[in-house]
């Protein structure tokens, strides 16, 4: 795996973000935040859209946050992985269109604050990981404390709330398991 930066330079897309600050976005290309966080492995490609956030500050808190994306993972249009932990995408998984993989929120949903969420401080129900080999359909969104194995797949329009074990076919809201692969 290499850093987001030399991944840009190895595309040569560092004419669009030269030294580039952090939460710099390039015109219909990608949002990026926290890149000295963010590990892009070999023979990535995404689809314009692309928002990578590893957020490392935010109302005061401080946070270590990784996002690693494996070798050969294809991303559609618009996929937003957000971080304050860790993040794993897998290698060779395919990632459909709008999707969200976001290990965080903004304070406790069981508590009423009476303030607008943004107010609130970033909370976590802990990493995420995706396994190898596994498919995510349009307008999924896989949130913290999720692990899904190697070889599943998870249906479009799913919400996945906690894990799965590999060759898992899931769906719906919340994501439940509707059978394993053979």
């Amino acid at each position: 795996m290499v850093s987001l930066r030399r991944y840009l330079q190895r595309k040569r897309m560092h004419r669009l973000l030269p030294n580039a600050p952090v939460g710099t976005a390039a015109p219909n290309f990608f949002l990026l935040s926290g890149g000295n966080y963010i590990w892009i492995g070999k023979n990535f490609w995404a689809w314009d859209g692309l928002r990578l956030e590893a957020i490392t500050e935010y109302k005061g808190s401080r946070f270590t946050p990784r996002i690693e994306i494996g070798d050969r993972v294809r991303a559609g249009p618009h996929l937003h992985v957000g971080a304050i932990g860790l993040v794993q995408i897998g290698h060779g998984t395919n990632i459909g269109s709008f999707v969200t993989i976001i290990d965080h929120s903004h304070g406790d949903p069981e508590v009423a604050t009476g303030k607008p969420p943004a107010d609130d401080p970033l909370t976590s129900k802990g990493n995420i990981s995706i396994g190898q080999r596994c498919w995510i359909g349009d307008k999924a969104t896989v949130l913290g404390g999720v692990t899904i194995g190697d070889d599943s797949i998870v249906g479009a329009n799913s919400v996945v709330t906690k894990s799965f074990p590999p060759h898992s076919v899931i769906g719906g809201i919340p994501a439940q398991l509707i059978r394993t692969r053979a």
